[in-house]
């Protein structure tokens, strides 16, 4: 299913629950890969995974980005995320346990676009900001999520984004669904970062 090097997912929250399925339905695909190659000793209950075949997987990395608006529409699709989040932190302890060089497979980005971050001058909202720095900081987990990952308050910028992108892989492929708009800046970003651009549409 996976072909390339690098994919990026961009997920408007915008778009209808059925806009999401198939990025769901992908993600539950790969983290079943990740299973398939975890063995549990019965005795001690320790955890391993075949390296090698996981390496050996032509997808080397995913990038998941999420723009909503309205989290507490897609709870379950959160729970999906923090499955993922918790297997992927498993397997990168389970390797550097055994001293071998351990890489993420998968990163994901959320952007809350409902409330504006100070560092975009939006100083209204500072009380916020304070209290999820806060919360993030003595239970390691985001405040609206409640996962690891941090979400960061408003909207992407892509000029970032995509130059990171460029920078640590040169095959990239990117897959939206959203709003034809963001889809069209998206779109504008892969042509001139030279990314594989691919849209499922919703309705």
């Amino acid at each position: 299913m996976f072909t390339t090097v690098r994919q990026q997912g961009w997920v408007d929250g915008s778009a209808a629950i059925t806009g999401i399925t198939p990025y769901a339905s992908a993600l539950e695909c790969l983290m079943h890969y990740f299973r398939e190659q975890q063995t549990i000793c019965k005795k001690c209950c320790h955890v391993n995974y075949n390296h090698e075949a996981i390496q050996q997987c032509k997808l080397q990395k995913v990038d998941f980005i999420w723009v909503n608006r309205d989290l507490e529409n897609f709870s379950w699709f959160l729970q999906l995320l923090n499955d993922f989040e918790n297997e992927q932190l498993t397997y990168l302890e389970t390797l550097r346990a055994n001293n071998v060089t351990s890489k993420r497979y998968i990163d994901f980005h959320f952007y809350f676009t409902s409330l504006k971050s100070n560092n975009q001058g939006m100083i209204g909202y500072a009380p916020f900001d304070l209290a999820a720095n806060i919360y993030q900081n003595v239970s390691n987990r985001d405040v609206l999520t409640k996962m690891r990952t941090k979400t960061i308050l408003g909207r992407p910028q892509w000029s970032l984004l995509f130059a990171k992108f460029k920078a640590e892989h040169r095959r990239t492929s990117v897959f939206f669904t959203g709003k034809p708009v963001m889809g069209e800046d998206i779109k504008r970003w892969c042509d001139q970062y030279q990314f594989m651009y691919y849209h499922e549409p919703y309705f």
